[in-house]
């Protein structure tokens, strides 16, 4: 438990055959899976929707470090830069707004719109908090409770005044993180000459429900 799990399809047993596309493609589709895992319980259960909304962005932030470390590679050596890869991914560890920032300075990322009266760094906790209590649950709403250090975990200012708003019951962070998932991946197509699919992910889901999720996630 707690371990990391290399993606399935990049098992160091099997790598004959890999290529540096469908290495980047797999965390990319997972990524996809993640955020249509969102799409499905967004009307059942917002704050696990919002759970695999910042999972979805941290794969689809993880596939272009990943890309920009694959296109750097003079010599490709599937087993070798699958472990490269792996450490990639765990020293970025879940620190999403780290990612976002870095990606931003760098100019990766478009001009954050301005959602409701949030700031990006709001958005950016908010997501980092579902994704903490989907995994560590408290008996009261997540954003009133303290830390070991007895700071309130998720607590935003408004002007002098200390209010709580409660952004995880709230559709801000999904519209977000479906906006810049959506960017980075025009950005992954552009820079590393991939192809990035919106067909289904699974023969399971339902045409409809796929054609409802790809209008949201990739059409907007």
């Amino acid at each position: 438990m707690g371990r990391h799990q290399t993606p399935k399809d990049l098992n160091l047993n099997a790598v004959s055959g890999l290529s540096r596309e469908k290495i980047l493609k797999t965390w990319v589709k997972s990524g996809i899976e993640d955020f249509y895992l969102s799409f499905e319980l967004e009307d059942k259960w917002q704050r696990h929707s919002i759970f695999y909304c910042h999972q979805g962005l941290e794969k689809v932030c993880k596939a272009y470090h990943i890309g920009k470390y694959l296109k750097t590679l003079e010599n490709f050596n599937p087993e070798s830069a699958l472990k490269k890869i792996d450490g990639i991914a765990k020293s970025l560890n879940h620190k999403l707004s780290q990612m976002m920032m870095c990606l931003r300075s760098r100019g990766m990322l478009p001009t954050y719109p301005g959602l409701g009266s949030y700031s990006e760094d709001d958005i950016l906790q908010g997501l980092e908090a579902a994704h903490t209590q989907a995994r560590y649950p408290v008996p009261l709403p997540f954003h009133r409770t303290k830390d070991q250090h007895g700071k309130e975990r998720f607590l935003i200012r408004s002007s002098t005044v200390k209010m709580y708003h409660d952004l995880l019951g709230e559709t801000v962070p999904l519209q977000y993180a479906r906006s810049m998932a959506r960017s980075l991946l025009g950005r992954i197509e552009t820079e590393f000459a991939v192809k990035i699919s919106d067909s289904k992910v699974s023969s399971r889901i339902d045409d409809k429900d796929w054609g409802r999720f790809a209008n949201i996630f990739f059409n907007a």
